[in-house]
């Protein structure tokens, strides 16, 4: 069923071809910076060069086939999440500029951005007032929810939720001071979600058993969760020691409590954390492993070296090949995991998120490019970006 959005909301589709862009020079400085101009030496800003790159990437391994929706009034996308019945969501920030305010300089400012393909276009939605940013957005049938940072509180940074209910948004407050980085929905309404890790040897789980939050510990920082009906819920992560070493860990919920399962040993001397999790339908959960080593460099400063992946799978069975909803960045490229055992490359393009569904894959992500120097209050850089998604089928 596909969930109809009872909100005001202004349709926005992507194009398949890149638009050309407009160049926005700001103006000129307003007699309110003379005062400064002794120590106004910085590059007047530019907001876009006169070209941009397609968004097209480069590099399609065989077999793939990608169509890509760029987006240039988008700055990035830094989620996706998709349901069965094909919609598929995303959630990014667009950035303007305000007038100047010294120097000729102009301050930035970010909007969230939430977006939701029907099946055949893309729409843009309104999005909860409450939320001055989106990070995260988990779904589940007809039941959404974004995260993301509050709007008027105390702390700019202060962790937000919001819940679509079929009539508006519900939002409200997490106490963790943290933003969320990672949460799943189940069909029956639960919902799981982590704060982003800070090097800890302990953290905790927000869960939504239908009526309110609750927060339950772990033993260990958890770096992601993932659940199913049949599956159950899982937790991995790792433990940062006070040498600032890491080791991994994972738990699963018993439905009362936390229990945390053995991590198959590594080569001596590695460093390791579980960094994603997807727990399938049948109860088949396949989880990725990162490892590096500390070396000394040339400087005689420690530095990460020797950096690898592996998979941990749990009731491994046969079956079609598929993606796993693993994946990597590697040179550039996006690697996808499959049931068989292998790292196919995908393309080349720079992913922040991606979502698995009967028919493939989504991937949100962002275009980057060099320009001319933008110079904007704080902040300087050639670096351009723009935000754009990806649908890769077979």
């Amino acid at each position: 069923m596909v969930l109809v959005l009872m909100i005001f909301a202004v349709v926005h589709e992507f194009q398949d071809a890149d638009p050309p862009p407009v160049s926005q020079p700001l103006p000129s400085a307003t007699p309110s910076d003379a005062p400064f101009s002794r120590w106004c030496e910085t590059p007047r800003p530019t907001l876009s060069p006169s070209t941009t790159p397609a968004a097209t990437p480069s590099g399609i391994a065989r077999g793939w086939r990608v169509r890509t929706f760029p987006s240039h009034d988008t700055h990035s996308f830094r989620n996706v999440a998709a349901t069965r019945d094909g919609s598929v969501w995303v959630v990014g920030s667009r950035r303007t500029a305000g007038p100047p305010v010294v120097c000729g300089l102009s301050t930035l400012t970010n909007h969230p951005v939430l977006r939701r393909w029907d099946g055949r276009a893309w729409h843009e939605l309104s999005a909860p007032p409450e939320l001055s940013a989106l990070e995260t957005v988990a779904v589940a049938g007809e039941t959404a929810w974004v995260f993301g940072q509050c709007r008027d509180a105390a702390d700019p940074y202060a962790p937000c939720y919001a819940r679509w209910t079929g009539a508006g948004w519900q939002g409200g407050t997490f106490e963790s001071g943290r933003p969320i980085s990672d949460a799943v929905v189940l069909d029956d309404g639960q919902v799981w979600a982590i704060p982003q890790p800070e090097h800890n040897d302990k953290g905790h789980v927000f869960h939504w058993d239908g009526r309110s939050w609750q927060q339950t510990a772990l033993p260990f920082e958890p770096q992601a969760v993932g659940a199913s009906e049949r599956g159950g819920v899982w937790a991995v992560g790792g433990v940062w020691n006070e040498d600032e070493r890491a080791r991994p860990a994972m738990a699963r919920w018993d439905g009362r409590a936390w229990h945390s399962l053995p991590v198959p040993s590594r080569a001596k001397g590695l460093e390791s954390l579980l960094t994603q999790v997807v727990v399938e339908e049948p109860g088949q959960v396949w989880i990725l492993a990162e490892s590096w080593r500390m070396c000394l460099n040339d400087e005689g400063e420690e530095e990460t070296c020797d950096e690898r992946a592996h998979v941990l799978r749990r009731n491994a069975r046969g079956g079609p090949d598929r993606p796993t909803g693993l994946w990597r960045q590697n040179d550039e490229a996006l690697l996808s995991y499959r049931s068989t055992g292998v790292w196919e490359m995908v393309a080349r393009m720079d992913v922040n998120a991606l979502a698995v569904t009967d028919r493939g894959l989504w991937a949100a992500g962002q275009v980057s490019y060099n320009g001319p120097q933008a110079s904007y209050v704080g902040w300087t850089s050639s670096t351009y970006l723009y935000g754009a998604v990806w649908r890769i089928e077979r």
